[in-house]
């Protein structure tokens, strides 16, 4: 068996400090693209690579509890029929042998998709592949297992009646963010180097700015989604993954982004993520909006001394940054609630009708759910019109700007089970962008102090619609500034 090489330039280190003090050694440090290299040069086999993931789950996620299933013996399976592949002289795709988990809202075939709902818990599996999924093995990744969620994505924390509570690798005591925490949690303490997420309001970003990740929400269609069932929050979600660095995102994105005839709302690629990530660099000319509370958001003092640091940053590329104090003028989150508790309701009502259920949902979600019910289609179009509003309000930006610079998150990552000085607004920033359907991108900006842990805190871009490669470019760049 072939030792894992050391991490080479392909995927350099951060400045200390930079891996999460508690993670399984395993394949931290390592990127999907550099890992996918040595398997197709021959120096590292898809089983192997598969079972560093699976020996590095089963000592990380003791703690972390970031898997709901693991799929080892299918999952070793898979890299041996790839490695045979490769043997006879296959091409084995851009991601060969790379681990990859996938976020328990989307379908893996043979594996059940339970969405944090204990009444799916004795689901029939998946029949077949979600889309992504499907993309992503084509390309040569081995699926390892699922990994936790909140109960159908709703909230900033990860963590279901079902599962429990996901930790964060950089602080066990805290939340690894939410929805799409378990993923993160996975590839930040280097279990898998590449996860699936899905941010219908921040649940890529979110966890991707708790976890010192690169977090990247496309265009809204530029991942397809057309699975059996329909996207439960429509227009407001896209699905994307997680990885350690923009470089291995823009991989990742390159395979997974593309039209499909499965989904009607789908758009073709615009251009290729990995080339704009290739030509980061010098900023010059770069206009750039820093809104530090987007016009009604309240960041604490670490969060805003962390993003205005990695603002200073952005000048020293070339970047021309002016402040622009006012984005919005009060709090889109009732529009976002509306739409997005609707779908929620209906999800959960096709598992099981007793939505009260006290061991099925906590207070808060059971509360939404009503709230789902509640709102009439006269509201529901009143909400669609909101999200105009706001996509008028951000069209004004980018007549002016090329990028808007805000906070991920107001606050940094609450302790599990406990809350944030904010309440539930420490996630004021992330479903703008959601509901205008605009590329918004989390880059790691430093780490915060807070009663005892070191805690990442994440810098938001966002582009107009279909601006993605430029706005990958920019995230890269900046990325490398603050290595």
């Amino acid at each position: 068996m072939h030792a894992l090489p050391a991490a080479g330039s392909a995927n350099p280190p951060l400045s200390a400090p930079v891996r999460p003090p508690i993670h399984a050694g395993g394949l931290a440090g390592f990127g999907p693209g550099e890992l996918a290299a040595l398997v197709r040069a021959g120096l590292l086999s898809p089983v192997e690579l598969t079972e560093a993931a699976l020996a590095a789950i089963g000592t990380a996620d003791r703690t972390l509890n970031a898997f709901v299933l693991v799929d080892g013996d299918r999952a070793v399976e898979a890299a041996r029929r790839q490695a045979g592949r490769i043997a006879a002289g296959e091409d084995p795709g851009p991601l060969a042998g790379v681990p990859v988990a996938v976020k328990d809202l989307e379908d893996v075939a043979g594996l059940r998709t339970t969405h944090g709902d204990p009444a799916r818990a004795g689901a029939p599996p998946a029949v077949r592949d979600s889309l992504q999924v499907a993309r992503l093995r084509a390309a040569g990744a081995i699926v390892v297992g699922k990994t936790n969620t909140a109960a159908y994505g709703w909230t900033s924390e990860t963590g279901n009646q079902l599962f429990g509570p996901t930790r964060n690798p950089w602080a066990p005591a805290r939340t690894p963010g939410g929805s799409s925490g378990g993923s993160a949690a996975a590839v930040a303490a280097g279990m898998v180097p590449l996860a699936t997420g899905s941010d219908g309001g921040g649940s890529i970003r979110i966890p991707a700015s708790c976890c010192a990740l690169a977090g990247f929400k496309p265009t809204t269609g530029i991942v397809p989604t057309g699975d059996d069932e329909p996207p439960p929050w429509g227009h407001l979600s896209t699905r994307g993954v997680l990885a350690a660095r923009f470089a291995d995102v823009a991989l990742a994105l390159d395979v997974v982004a593309g039209p499909s005839p499965l989904d009607a709302m789908s758009l073709p690629a615009p251009g290729s993520f990995a080339d704009a990530v290739a030509g980061a660099g010098r900023l010059d000319g770069l206009r750039v909006a820093w809104a530090p509370t987007l016009g009604y958001a309240t960041p604490t003092p670490p969060v805003l001394a962390a993003c205005r640091s990695a603002v200073k940053a952005l000048s020293g590329l070339g970047a021309r940054v002016d402040q622009l104090d006012e984005v919005l003028p009060a709090d889109p989150v009732g529009t976002w609630l509306t739409l997005v508790t609707a779908g929620i309701r209906r999800d959960a009502g096709r598992a099981g009708p007793d939505l009260d259920a006290p061991d099925r949902f906590g207070k808060g979600l059971t509360a939404l759910l009503r709230r789902g019910a509640d709102a009439t289609a006269a509201e529901h179009l009143d909400a669609l019109d909101a999200c105009h509003a706001v996509t008028l309000a951000l069209a004004r930006v980018w007549e002016r700007f090329d990028v808007l610079a805000c906070p991920v998150t107001a606050d940094i990552a609450p302790p599990v089970g406990g809350r944030s000085v904010l309440g539930p607004g420490w996630v004021q920033y992330s479903y703008v962008f959601n509901l205008a359907g605009c590329p918004a991108a989390s880059v790691p900006a430093g780490l915060a102090d807070a009663d005892g842990d070191r805690v990442p805190v994440g810098l938001q871009l966002a582009a107009p619609r279909l601006a993605d490669a430029n706005l990958m470019r920019v995230a890269a760049a900046l990325e490398a500034a603050l290595a």
